[in-house]
């Protein structure tokens, strides 16, 4: 009887069980794409170095740490931050460090791959780049609504070549 009641409401609106779920697999799939692109999120990170010649290799205990995740069209970029002061309403203020670039390289049903960049993008100014090789894993995870970041790479800013994998999820 609940069956009857609730498509005679639909048939008195014109719609029907099939148009219902087309149009909730659609706005699933207009969420995917928004969520592909142009965003900020923070995330928190388990971030562990490792050997330059083996960076997807541990050598010692991680440290939480959390990071801005930015996505621009097909540019991601990853900033350590953390909270400097408060706001007058109450907000924490932001405060940005290093900052590392990569650029899609393959896109997944439900993942982007990502290359780190060793020089900014052309056309690009940012005091804050911090050249890097390696790749990074970004996972949409839109049925869970928190992504997450995988990552391995090296850099050699400090002199000497340094390996790091980073483990994140949004928050």
């Amino acid at each position: 009887m609940a069956n009857d009641i609730e498509r005679s409401l639909l048939e008195r609106h014109g719609l029907t069980v099939a148009q219902l779920i087309s149009r909730a697999d659609a706005a699933e799939r207009a969420q995917e794409t928004a969520w592909e692109h142009n965003f900020s999120i923070q995330m928190q990170n388990d971030v562990c170095f490792s050997k330059c010649d083996d960076p997807s290799k541990a050598i010692a205990r991680g440290r939480l740490e959390f990071i801005r995740v930015e996505v621009r069209a097909s540019l991601l970029t990853i900033a350590t931050i953390w909270g400097e002061r408060c706001a007058p309403d109450g907000d924490l203020i932001e405060r940005v460090g290093a900052r590392r670039y990569a650029l899609k390289s393959v896109q997944l049903e439900g993942a982007s791959v990502y290359s780190f960049m060793s020089r900014l993008p052309p056309g690009t100014e940012d005091d804050r780049f911090f050249p890097a090789s390696g790749s990074a894993v970004l996972f949409h995870n839109v049925g869970h609504k928190r992504r997450v970041l995988k990552a391995c790479g090296n850099d050699e800013n400090t002199g000497l070549c340094q390996g790091w994998i980073f483990h994140a999820i949004e928050v």
